[in-house]
């Protein structure tokens, strides 16, 4: 049974919070009490880029096969869960970010 949502000031915190956290629209949403449609509709009223919207900047999206070691693979799942997104999504991001910001030498540590 879904708890009643009420809009707060403190909503807004805990939406920008989590977001920076790399958590999910449906997590988030879960987590309030509300539909996801709610929360997006909340943060285009009050100007707060979701996850979905930096994703869709991209325009075309690539899946490419990465073999990674189970011991990798268990940590990468275990801070999937702690963050409310999935291994896949995670993995993305972290991929993503690590080109983008040009991260490479820092991540290999060379």
């Amino acid at each position: 049974m879904r708890r009643e949502f009420k809009f707060t000031p403190q909503t807004l915190v805990v939406i920008k919070r989590d977001m920076k956290a790399g958590k999910s629209d449906v997590a988030i949403a879960r987590l309030l009490g509300c539909e996801v449609t709610t929360l997006q509709m909340i943060c285009a009223q009050h100007g707060i880029r979701r996850q979905s919207d930096s994703v869709n900047e991209l325009h075309q999206l690539s899946c490419i096969p990465v073999p990674v070691q189970n011991r990798s693979l268990r940590k990468i799942e275990q801070e999937a869960k702690r963050r409310g997104v999935t291994s896949f999504e995670l993995s993305a991001k972290i991929l993503n970010c690590v080109a983008l910001d040009d991260m490479f030498s820092a991540v290999l540590d060379d």
